[in-house]
């Protein structure tokens, strides 16, 4: 994969404002994903004992969203999980996560059939934006197809999106005719914009193990199933769904400010209590798009960011 240079939360180097390109073909490198590839006769097996989703779901060339939990229930990744054949996936996450969950999940390999790499820098992800006549695209969220050098996988948004993803080889040959296509490069906060409008959630080094699956909408957007059997934290994952009611849920919210806050940065009322913690964030020329974490009992209070900025929440919950 190029090396990482794009911080998922950094500026953009552009003056068009995001939610002007809902009608622009454009492309960008996704410079801050990284890829672990999980094979052998035991793959579904080994990610159906870990993830909150059901592998046996998928077809070859369908994704869904999926996490890892510590026992207490609580995140440490969350990745898009595309099955390539019937004993092969992708697990697709922040790059800066790649080594640390790819250790943490070879533990539980022992002698069970499988072989975990990271091929983050064999493997390049690209995210593309609106129609590309020219290119085989999958045309339902969450559906794949294959092209010659590169597979892509349809994602949800209000603008529709797929990410590529090619070996490194091959990325001159698809940029070069996105560009003769007129196609228009764009920072890769681009992407991060997309997902926050979608609400899909993430999970970075600072916010590992700081969030439950229901607290960032995982239930409600399908990445945790109920009727699959156990794996990390489930029981605590599944007491809160039958038991109990979450007191957090995952909202969209924004600033005028040119703060650029890090995941798991606090939210706070106006009285100074924590009301809750930023999951991922999107700044552009003195705007703030992001996604919060936040405690329901906070909602009708008035929310702060770390500069004292206001923060508005601009849903409800994400259902």
């Amino acid at each position: 994969m190029i090396p990482f240079s794009v911080d998922p939360m950094q500026t953009a180097d552009t003056d068009i404002a995001f939610a002007d390109l809902n009608a622009t073909p454009c492309y960008m490198t996704l410079d801050q994903l990284g890829v672990l590839s999980v094979s052998g006769d035991d793959s579904a097996t080994f990610l159906q004992n870990l993830l909150t989703n059901d592998i046996n779901l998928l077809a070859d060339n369908q994704s869904q969203y999926s996490g890892l939990c510590n026992p207490k229930g609580r995140l440490l990744a969350l990745f898009l999980v595309i099955r390539i054949s019937e004993n092969q996936y992708q697990l697709v996450m922040p790059e800066t996560l790649c080594e640390p969950i790819a250790k943490r999940l070879t533990m539980y390999i022992l002698r069970s059939k499988v072989t975990l790499s990271d091929d983050s820098k064999q493997l390049t992800c690209l995210g593309l934006v609106q129609t590309h006549d020219h290119l085989a695209l999958a045309d339902v969220d969450y559906q794949g197809a294959v092209h010659t050098e590169f597979r892509n996988t349809k994602l949800p948004a209000a603008t529709p999106r797929w990410l590529v993803i090619c070996k490194k080889k091959h990325i001159t040959n698809l940029t070069a005719t996105l560009d003769e296509q007129d196609s228009q490069y764009l920072p890769a906060n681009y992407w991060q914009w997309l997902d926050i409008t979608a609400g899909l959630a993430n999970i970075y080094p600072d916010s590992q193990e700081k969030f439950t699956p229901q607290q960032l909408n995982l239930d409600l957007t399908e990445a945790v199933n109920f009727k699959k059997g156990c794996y990390p934290g489930q029981e605590v994952v599944a007491r809160l769904h039958y038991l109990g009611k979450p007191s957090r849920r995952l909202f969209i919210a924004n600033a005028n400010t040119s703060l650029n806050p890090t995941a798991a940065c606090e939210v706070k009322t106006d009285d100074g209590q924590i009301a809750g913690h930023i999951v991922s964030a999107c700044q552009q020329n003195g705007h703030l798009n992001c996604l919060v974490s936040l405690k329901l009992a906070n909602m009708e209070t008035g929310l702060v960011l770390s500069d004292g900025t206001p923060l508005t929440i601009t849903t409800t919950d994400l259902d």
